[in-house]
């Protein structure tokens, strides 16, 4: 250790660059390492292994063509009243075309203060059970019951209402009126605070809506048909879901084209982020494959930093084989 103390001093330079180099490639593989762990946990939720979500199939020869994540708005309701096994859904309409949401707050002091929302639903008060949601504020038994209601994320509400929920001062009952004319503009009470945490999720937003909300149009027979909702299911553990998937498959004919089917696939949610080819995902997901090419990369830097310094040592090492030789002998 003294000879090494002594060579490292006697050659700065090069035992500098050395170490450097060693240094710079395991913080390169590290921080490699910690992007692809980041991406491998998502969507992390204590009942994860038996959430899916429901997506749109169509199949032409028996050959699936095309995935899409939105499905009808009446095929959770279909599918919970056909399987037992399915403990409950919920479904997730945008808020608007790109899912954005305006609002107006009117403040004590006479001001009217204008919200963004970048992402917004209208949902079903059962997704605070599917994707398990904490509330901080507000009453689970009464959170998007009745129209025109909505839960702020934790984040939104400290942007809007920074004092009270510093003081741990409640905001329910507080009022929004959404910025929009005609029939779309509403007035919605606040009924809760929702933890937004982890953030590591598919599915981010800052503000649901109560799916029985006018503006949502639920009531529409022709919506009911359209594919325009992200629906979650909660099914019983160690369920096969193949048998739901295969029951729900029905061909539909079209003049336009030979006859295909229309079915349903259900992806877990833990595995949502890991899958690129979903038309209508809410969030881009991340292939698997540039995963694994990342952490070829990672092993690859690594083991060439961890030559490269082994070689600049042995080659330093022949500078200190006459000092050695003379400690042996002494």
């Amino acid at each position: 250790l003294l000879i090494s103390v002594r060579n490292i001093l006697r050659n700065k330079g090069a035992a500098y660059l050395n170490i450097l180099g060693l240094t710079l490639g395991m913080a390169a593989c590290i921080f490699l390492f910690n992007y692809i762990q980041s991406h491998l946990f998502y969507d992390r939720l204590p009942q994860g292994q038996s959430v899916f979500r429901v997506e749109t199939t169509t199949s032409t020869r028996g050959e699936i063509t095309v995935r899409d994540a939105f499905t009808a708005p009446v095929v959770g309701p279909r599918l919970a009243n056909n399987h037992v096994e399915i403990a409950g859904y919920a479904r997730l309409l945008p808020f608007s075309e790109y899912g954005s949401a305006f609002f107006k707050y009117q403040k004590h002091d006479s001001l009217a203060l204008s919200v963004f929302v970048e992402k917004a639903y209208y949902t079903d008060r059962s997704i605070l059970d599917v994707l398990s949601l904490t509330l901080l504020q507000g009453s689970r038994d009464s959170a998007l019951a009745a129209p025109n209601t909505l839960l702020l994320s934790a984040t939104l509400a400290k942007r809007i209402f920074p004092q009270q929920m510093e003081n741990n001062t409640s905001i329910v009952g507080q009022e929004f009126v959404s910025a929009a004319a005609g029939f779309f503009e509403q007035t919605y009470v606040i009924e809760g605070v929702f933890d937004d945490k982890p953030e590591k999720n598919h599915l981010k937003f800052d503000l649901l809506a109560s799916l029985s909300s006018p503006a949502a149009g639920m009531d529409n027979p022709g919506m009911q048909q359209s594919e325009v909702v992200y629906t979650y299911i909660l099914v019983s553990p160690d369920f096969d879901v193949s048998s739901i998937e295969k029951a729900a498959t029905s061909p539909v004919p079209s003049a336009e084209m030979e006859t295909y089917e229309k079915g349903i696939f259900l992806r877990p949610i833990e595995d949502i982020h890991l899958s690129t080819e979903i038309s209508n995902e809410p969030e881009d997901g991340i292939s698997p494959t540039l995963l694994v090419f990342l952490a070829v990369i990672a092993v690859i830097i690594v083991v060439l930093a961890c030559t490269n310094y082994v070689n600049n040592a042995i080659i330093n090492s022949i500078e200190r084989a006459k000092e050695i030789g003379v400690r042996k002998l002494l």
